[in-house]
This record gives structure tokens, sequence and C-alpha cells, in this order.
């Protein structure tokens, strides 16, 4: 593993002027509701969109460059609400128009990158980043354990006063830690966010005020039903709570389908040698030797289970937020996002509900709705173009035809060596 410090040196390039960028004659969908605006202009200046109108009220500076959008499909910057990455990531974030993401078990590497993208220094997405996940019993990755309120509330304090976005709650929490984690984000002014531990339990999570609820399978677990009367009541709980669920529905697949040819299928794909060897293979160990008819059962919990529910949270209003839990098994960054749009439609979703996940939720989530999440005057010039309406086809989003990450303009041939130098150095790290 490289070091951040030198990984950021690597990437580091000083913040250049740039002239402004219009792009012209594009089909915008501004994800601000499910429309359309046709032959409309952008123009994007020092990093922000300056005006979006009708190519017939626009007024194009001499100095600008200017991008022929004709039959292209611009959105807002796609974010990925729930990973665990670095900063050699980057590159398949962006090349997959993901231009923001949310750290979900930070470090102060981490921190470190969120300042350096901030500042121009580093090419990768804007950053939301909570805290080491807090749990109550000791677990296989990095963690900050807390096993009396005392130890809760200094660890509250000490993320608030490093800086993160947000504390993520875990495992093995007992209530009285829970309670006092709680009490102390609410004086320390910082979100709460994270699992349901089930000494805990699911109506005290919705009672306390806890922002989002990761993973919908924590969900299914603490209500031990696949009744679809059940799972609506369950729905109206939390849609009355507030809080937003991350369902990292194509994760959850993807462990259902473990042993079976589809996951070696997909093992297979070409961008898996975007990810670290070693990780690769404990992938692929966690199929080897399992049942077939194991992995049909497990197939169909999930279908009856975790996707059912999520037809519920929907039906009751619950705000969705797309995230994929990268790297959990095939979840390869920025390419695992493009799983979870199509396993949320799968699950239900129209097209421009799981892309709002991606998008305006997921601004409105971060109480940043101003900053990113919608095509609108003043926000980061975060963009991605396809060649197909989205609307129609989330996978159309796949394999955009150009990015711009805070103004800079991306086209396919700029993202396509962006994922060649990612190659290469996983090839360099692995020999």
């Amino acid at each position: 593993m490289i070091p951040v410090s030198l990984l950021i040196l690597a990437l580091t390039r000083p913040p250049a002027p740039a002239p402004p960028l219009a792009i012209v004659h594009a089909t915008v969908v501004p994800m601000d509701a499910e429309r359309t605006l046709e032959r409309y202009t952008i123009l994007v200046q020092d990093g922000r969109i300056a005006w979006l109108g009708p190519d017939s009220s626009a007024e194009i500076p001499s100095e600008a460059r200017v991008i022929d959008a004709t039959a292209k499909w611009v959105l807002p910057g796609l974010a990925d609400m729930h990973v665990h990455s670095g900063a050699g990531d980057f590159p398949a974030f962006v090349a997959n128009g993901v231009t923001t993401i949310r750290e979900m078990n930070g470090a102060g590497e981490h921190l470190e990158l969120r300042n350096a993208v901030r500042e121009g220094r580093v090419l990768g997405p804007s950053m939301i980043v909570t805290g080491p996940l807090i749990a109550g019993e000791e677990q296989r990755w990095r963690h900050a354990m807390a096993r009396t309120p005392d130890d809760g509330r200094a660890l509250v304090a000490e993320q608030a006063r490093l800086g993160f976005d947000a504390v993520k709650i875990y495992d093995g929490l007992t209530r009285e830690t829970y309670d006092a984690i709680v009490e102390a984000s609410a004086a320390a002014g910082i979100q709460f966010v994270g699992h349901v531990p089930r000494g805990v339990g699911l109506e005290r999570v919705l009672e306390s005020g806890q922002r989002s609820i990761e993973h919908a399978g924590q969900i299914a677990h603490a209500v031990a039903s696949t009744d679809s009367a059940a799972l609506a009541e369950v729905g109206r709980r939390i849609a009355r709570s507030g809080a937003w669920v991350t369902p990292t529905l194509a994760s959850e697949e993807a462990l259902s389908r473990r042993g079976t040819p589809w996951f070696a299928e997909r093992l297979a794909r070409p961008e898996v040698m975007l990810v670290d060897p070693g990780l690769v293979d404990w992938w692929r160990s966690l199929g080897e030797g399992m049942p077939e008819t194991a992995a049909a059962e497990r197939r169909r919990a999930y279908r009856e289970g975790t996707a059912a529910l999520v037809r519920a949270l929907l039906d009751a209003g619950v705000p969705l937020l797309a995230g994929t839990d990268t790297p959990n098994p095939l979840m390869i960054p920025g390419f695992s996002l493009h799983e979870e749009l199509a396993a949320l439609v799968a699950a239900g979703l129209t097209p421009y509900e799981a892309i709002r996940g991606a998008t305006a939720e997921a601004g409105r989530f971060a109480d940043m709705e101003a900053e990113f999440g919608t095509i609108r005057v003043g926000a980061r010039a975060d963009l991605v173009l396809t060649d197909a309406d989205p609307l129609a086809d989330v996978s159309s989003l796949a394999r955009p035809t150009a990015v711009v990450l805070r103004g800079e303009w991306l086209p396919r041939e700029r993202l396509d060596g962006l994922l060649g130098e990612a190659l290469a150095e996983v090839g360099a790290e692995s020999r």
C-alpha cells in the first residue's frame, strides 16, 4: 500500500486558472424534478455553474472553451454515499462520473485527502468523511472501541475536534453507550449515522435522530419478517423518524450470489484488474466449496427480504441514498455505483428515483443542496455527459462521454487515461 502522502504528491498539480467552459445545445437533466431542458447552455466559470438557460439566450464569452453537446444528456455528477476508499480509487470514481463520495470509516488520511481535493491539489471526488466507526466489540477492520458510555462520549468529542463530518455507529454497542453517543453528538453539533446495533434496536435508532441507516439488510434483520404488512409498517415508521436509508443493494446481491456462475463471471470482468489482487483473492474465496443449493437459498432470501423492503421504503416515502459499500465483494470503485442504480431500479424505483438517490437526495442529505446534486446556478460544476437518455435507462450513465469535475473538462479519452494510470499503479504495487 502506497502511503497517502505519496499518493497526494503523485496526484498533486498546482491550481491553474481556466477559461470559461460553455456546454451548448445540451439536453440538461437538472434533477430538481423529473424533467429535461432541451437545447440548453451551461456556462462554467471558476469551478461553478455561472449561467444556465436556453441556447437562444446564451451570451458566451469570447475566451470560453465551447463544447457542442448536441445529442448529449447532461446530469449532475453522481455521488456514492457509502464507500471505503483511498486516493488510489479516485481515477475509477471520476472515470465513472462519481464526483462526490461519502467515506464511511474515515481516518486522518481521509481528512487530508478531503482538504487536498477541496483546494484543487488532487484530482478526485469531493469527500464527506465520517470518523472511524464506533463499535462495541472487536472488528476485523479499523474501528474505535466504545465499551462504556464514557468511551462513547470521548470518541465523539475527539472526532468532532478533528473535523470529521459525522460519527458512524457500528455493531456491538450497548443501549447505554449508544445513548451516550447520541447525547454527545448533539452537544458537539455533529451528525451520527450508521448501523442498527442489536443491543439498541430499530425503535431506539428511529427515536434518536440518527441521520441515516446504512444497509437495508440491517433493517431486514431488525424486522425479521418478509410479510408485506410488516414491511409497510416499518417503512412508515422510518419515514416518520426522518431517517435516510442507504440500501447498498448491489453489495447485498453480490454476497447473496457468491459461489455461483454469475459471481464468477463478474470476477472475470476487465475492471477487476483495478482492484488489489489480495482483495480479489478474498472475493474469490467467499464462494469456494459453496453448494449451489445454499447459494440459491441466499438469493431467494435477498429477493424476498431486502429488495422487498426497499420497495416498502419507497412506497412509504423514505428518502433513499445510492451507496455501494465498496470494496465489498465485486464492488469496484466507480463501476459499482452503476450496479447499485440498476439494483435500485430492479427493486422497483424508476430510473429518475434511482438517479435522484445519487444526485439531488445526496445533496439534500448533506445539507449542501446549493453545492451539489442538481444543476443550478452557483452549484459546483460537477457534471456527467451521456449519449443516451438516463431517465429511460440508467445503464446509459455507465462509461460517460465526458465528466466535468469542479469545472475541469475531462473527455472520454482523458478518463480512459486515468483508468490506465490506475491499472499501472495496481500492477506496480502487486509486483
